[in-house]
């Protein structure tokens, strides 16, 4: 009974993502060209990888560098 249930929920996947497939060889082409479709991701993802990078590297900064930054801020204090 559950093999029926799962057997009839992945027929109906398929049926929906064979729906959405774009049937025109124009747009099947437009997909395809590999010069428009490379570049816009590459630039999709270094917008998206830029800011995390950036986030990563602040939180490293912060919790590697704080000590650095006590002992300059107390070190000129100690020598009066």
């Amino acid at each position: 009974m559950i093999a029926s249930q799962i057997l009839r929920s992945t027929a109906s996947i398929q049926r929906t993502v064979a729906a959405s497939v774009p049937k025109t060889a124009n747009k099947v082409l437009l997909r395809a060209s590999h010069g428009r479709i490379g570049q816009s991701w590459a630039v999709a993802e270094t917008k998206r990888l830029v800011p995390t990078v950036a986030a990563y590297f602040t939180f490293i900064a912060c919790v590697l560098g704080w000590p650095f930054a006590v002992r300059a801020a107390v070190a000129p204090k100690q020598l009066y």
